[in-house]
Formats: structure tokens, C-alpha cells, sequence
């Protein structure tokens, strides 16, 4: 009960800041078939739906060996600085929706929203992942792999406990073959304790870390497939 009380005062308390959805690090573990392959990530596309529910997907298991990683406390820094400088820059009218508190009653008490948009997060997110992984982003179709997504839910839900979900179905096109699409659905819990736009950062970020754990696995098991299937050569 204590506990219950201390999360209300905390959660009431304070200024509330916006979040900035951003990736600083690579996450993923390495793919050897991703390095040297030339790869197109086109803009996600934002077409989120309010309401999810297991009728329409289910979250995937945590990856094998999955470690949230932190940012350090350099990162965090620019993470503050960037948010506080975009929070006076971008108007209130622009910010975007990404999730609510309930009290211990739980009915809402705050609307969380972010700076920039979910789509955009998780598009540059993708594309630092890619680079990570040794693979050469160009700008055009003319790639070993061309990587369309759309953001079909984003979501958090902070009520004693805090969930987070992503929705997205990624589409892969290897040079020469048809298009293949595939949806993502990963998700984060966890204690709520300070119910801060902190603490919807990083739930949220860690989700992001398994969805890019799963794409990676996802492309480069397209490109192995591509490289490993037998090629004609003309008569």
C-alpha cells in the first residue's frame, strides 16, 4: 500500500516533459550475411491503430540472449538536451500521442506524447542497425534488398505496471525476387515506479531493441537465402 501511495504522489508530481523517441546505439547482434550487402530502407509508414487486441497479433518471444541496453550516461545527457531544445521548438499542436497513465483507480491521468514520430523512430533505428551490420544503405531500388515497413500500433500503458507495444509489418524485396511481408509484434513490461517520461523512454526503447533484433534476424535470413540459392546463367 505504501508502495501504491509513492507511485501516485511521484506520478502527480513535477513537470511533465514530452519524450524523444531515439535509437543512439546498435542493439542487434551481428549478421554475417548483412555486411556488404546494399540495402534501401524506405520511409515506415505510419498507419497506427488506437486499439490492438490478440485477434490481430500477439507479441513475439523475447529474442534468445536479449539484453536491454542502456544508454550510458553521455547518451543520456544528449537524449535530455535534444528533448528539452525540440520541446521548445516543436509546437504542442505537432506532438504526438503515444501512451497514458492511469491512476490506482485506473482511470486516465496523463496523456504521454513524444516529439517525433514512431514511424520516423523506428525507420532511422532500422538504418542504424543496418550500418551497424556492415551493410552499404543507398538511396534508390537498385539494392540487394529494399525494406518497406508499416507501423500498424505503438502503444503504452502505465497503471502500477507499464506496457509497451509495437505492431509492424515489414516487407522485404530481394533483388530478383517477389515481395515478402512479415509482421513484428513485440512488447516490454515492467514495475512502474516514477511513472516519468524516463521511464516511458526506456520501456518503449527497449521494445524498439527487440523489434530490431527480430528485423535483423528477418533480413539477413533473406539475404543468406538469396546468396544461397543457385543462380542461372543465361546460354
Amino acid at each position: 500500500m505504501t508502495r501504491l501511495f509513492l507511485f501516485i504522489a511521484v506520478a502527480s508530481a513535477g513537470c511533465e516533459h514530452p519524450l524523444l523517441l531515439k535509437k543512439y546505439q546498435a542493439t542487434s547482434p551481428k549478421r554475417a550475411s548483412l555486411s556488404g550487402a546494399t540495402v534501401h530502407v524506405v520511409p515506415f509508414v505510419d498507419a497506427r491503430e488506437a486499439e490492438w487486441d490478440e485477434k490481430k497479433s500477439e507479441p513475439r518471444r523475447d529474442p534468445k540472449g536479449f539484453a536491454y541496453c542502456e544508454l550510458t550516461p553521455q547518451q543520456h545527457d544528449a537524449w535530455e538536451l535534444e528533448r528539452d531544445k525540440l520541446e521548445k521548438t516543436v509546437p504542442r499542436t505537432r506532438w504526438i500521442s503515444v501512451g497514458q497513465m492511469r491512476n490506482a483507480f485506473g482511470m486516465p491521468v496523463r496523456e504521454f506524447f513524444s516529439v517525433n514520430a514512431p514511424a520516423e523512430w523506428l525507420t532511422e533505428a532500422a538504418r542504424l542497425e543496418l550500418t551497424a551490420q556492415g551493410a552499404r544503405l543507398v538511396d534508390t531500388a537498385d539494392a540487394d534488398l529494399v525494406v518497406q515497413a508499416t507501423l500498424r500500433h505503438a502503444s503504452l500503458e502505465l497503471f502500477m505496471a507499464e506496457w509497451a507495444h509495437l505492431v509492424l509489418d515489414v516487407t522485404t524485396t530481394v533483388r530478383g525476387q517477389p515481395p515478402k511481408t512479415v509482421r513484428l509484434h513485440t512488447s516490454d513490461g515492467r514495475l512502474a515506479w516514477s511513472g516519468n517520461e524516463v521511464e516511458a523512454f526506456e520501456i518503449y526503447s527497449a521494445t524498439e531493441q527487440k523489434l530490431s533484433w527480430h528485423l535483423m534476424e528477418l533480413l539477413a535470413k533473406e539475404v543468406q537465402a538469396a546468396n544461397a540459392a543457385p543462380r542461372h546463367l543465361p546460354l
